[in-house]
C-alpha cells in the first residue's frame, strides 16, 4: 500500500504551474469564483455558514438574536469576500490592459513633496466598508509618480514551496481574504489550517474556492489535522 502524499507537499508541487499560469487564466478562475459567490442565496449561506457562526458566538440559533447574528455574519462574509474578488479582478484586468488604468489625483502641499490620493480611486471605493475613508501616499522629496505597476511581487514569486495560512479567529472573513491575497497577489499556492474556533468555515470556503481546489493550488484542513476533501 502506497503512503498518502502529505497534503502540504501535494499543494506545494503545484507552485511551478501556478507561477507560470497566465494572467488571463487567473482572471477566468476569479470570474468563476465570483460567479459562485453571486449564486449563493441568503438561505444557503446562512445554512452553510451563518448558523454555525452564531452558535460559535454563543447565540441560540433559533432565537431572534441568533437568527440576526447568523444573517449579518453571512452578509458580511459574502460582501467582503465578493469585494476582494472584484478588486483582484479589476487589478488583473488593469494589468493586461482590458481595463483602463484609473487616473490618480496628485497634489503638492506646502512641504513641496507630492502626495497621491489612493482612496477613493475607483467608483466602487465610494461604497462598502471603506466608503467614508480617504488615503494618500506621500512621495519622497524630488520623486515623481511612476506609471502604475501591478503585482510586482508576482515576478519575484518562488517556483517551489507553499504558503501555509494559519486561519484567523477574530473576524469571519480574514482566512478567505488571506488565501486570496497570497494566491492572486503573491502568486503562491496556499494550504490553510483553520483556527480551532472557526472550523465551521471550511464547507463554505471550499464551496466558493472549488475552482482552485480542482486546479490543485489550494487545500485546507481542520485544526485536528484531518484533511477536508471536496466531494466533487
Amino acid at each position: 500500500k502506497m503512503a498518502e502524499v502529505d497534503p502540504v507537499q501535494r499543494v506545494a508541487s503545484k507552485q511551478g504551474q501556478w507561477q507560470a499560469l497566465s494572467v488571463e487564466k487567473k482572471i477566468a478562475l476569479l470570474q468563476e469564483i465570483k460567479g459562485i459567490l453571486e449564486q449563493l442565496t441568503t438561505d444557503t449561506i446562512v445554512e452553510m455558514f451563518g448558523n454555525a457562526e452564531a452558535d460559535m458566538m454563543g447565540f441560540a440559533v433559533n432565537s431572534t438574536e441568533g437568527k440576526f447574528e447568523a444573517t449579518q455574519a453571512s452578509f458580511m462574509y459574502v460582501v467582503v469576500v465578493t469585494d476582494c474578488v472584484s478588486k483582484l479582478l479589476d487589478a488583473y484586468q488593469y494589468h493586461v490592459g482590458t481595463k483602463k488604468l484609473p487616473e490618480l489625483k496628485t497634489f503638492s502641499p506646502t512641504s513641496g513633496r507630492t502626495a497621491v490620493q489612493t482612496l477613493p480611486v475607483l467608483a466602487s471605493d465610494k461604497f462598502g466598508m471603506l466608503a467614508k475613508c480617504q488615503a494618500e501616499v506621500w512621495l519622497e522629496e524630488g520623486a515623481s509618480l511612476e506609471p502604475m505597476r501591478m503585482f510586482k511581487d508576482m515576478q519575484n514569486a518562488s517556483s517551489d514551496g507553499c504558503t501555509v495560512v494559519m486561519g484567523a479567529g477574530n473576524h469571519c472573513f480574514l482566512s478567505m481574504v488571506d488565501v486570496l491575497f497570497f494566491l492572486f497577489h503573491r502568486n503562491s499556492v496556499v494550504y490553510l489550517k483553520h483556527h480551532p474556533i472557526r472550523s465551521h468555515h471550511d464547507p463554505v470556503l471550499r464551496h466558493i474556492l472549488q475552482p482552485l481546489i480542482r486546479y490543485g493550488c489550494f487545500d485546507s484542513e481542520l485544526d485536528s489535522g484531518t484533511l477536508q476533501r471536496s466531494k466533487d
